[in-house]
């Protein structure tokens, strides 16, 4: 995983058995972080990251561990999670975290650690965002796309979801969220839950996402490309 900063002068990178933190400038390590080993011989490997929107780092591992570090490197807290996400996100305040790590879809209190609520899946998760401004995530099963209201911790809708490589991202600045599928991007809007279709042609869509000022959808292709469309 690898993350930046909120300022972005910084660069998270979880590589190996450690978390790095990196000068984006200089490209000098700032700190790292190596968890310490698992009956004292197996080694522990980080497994997703997440950055606050007050700048704190959320690491999970794969021994089950989930941590919480400042900018600087201190850390606020280390505690076992027998969940431990493989995707890390936070809510748009910072207040709690959200992550799933496959059957288990949870979320954590953001200060302490605390796991607050899980949802017991009957479907594999292979993609999951958060959004920017609400309190929600969204999650991609192999058939079915799933939103979830992580305040209320309930569950919002499913929706069908196409063939393809699962990928989710929202958008910045709008309540609508884009989903991959084989050839096209779809666009879904939360307000009225109107649908857009985005035709990559004979490319497989591989990843989603959308430009910062959220105007534009864009998708990297299996033809080595990267195509960007306007929303109407």
């Amino acid at each position: 995983g690898m993350e930046f900063s909120v300022d972005e002068k910084f660069l998270f990178v979880a590589a190996s058995d450690t978390v790095n933190a990196y000068v984006v400038e200089t490209g000098e390590m700032l700190w790292q972080y190596r968890p310490p080993r698992h009956f004292g011989f197996l080694i522990v490997s980080p497994q997703a990251l997440a950055v606050s929107p007050n700048g704190q780092l959320a690491a999970s591992f794969d021994y089950g561990s989930i941590a919480l570090f400042e900018a600087d490197g201190r850390e606020v807290f280390r505690r076992g999670e027998n969940y431990a996400p493989r995707r890390l996100g936070f809510s748009p305040t910072g207040k709690v975290m959200v992550g799933a790590d496959g059957f288990n879809l949870c979320v954590w209190d953001g200060s302490s650690g605390e796991r607050l609520h899980r949802w017991a899946l009957s479907h594999k998760v292979f993609a999951m965002a958060v959004s920017p401004s609400d309190p929600l995530v969204a999650t991609r099963e192999l058939h079915t796309l799933s939103i979830y209201d992580i305040d209320e911790f309930h569950k919002v809708c499913e929706l069908p979801a196409g063939r393809g490589l699962p990928s989710l991202a929202f958008n910045p600045t709008d309540r609508v969220l884009a989903s991959g599928e084989k050839t096209r991007v779809r666009l879904i809007n939360m307000e009225c839950r109107g649908v857009q279709d985005f035709d990559a042609g004979d490319r497989t869509v591989l990843s989603v996402g959308f430009t910062p000022d959220g105007r534009q959808v864009v998708a990297g292709c299996s033809d080595g490309q990267v195509f960007a469309w306007d929303r109407d």
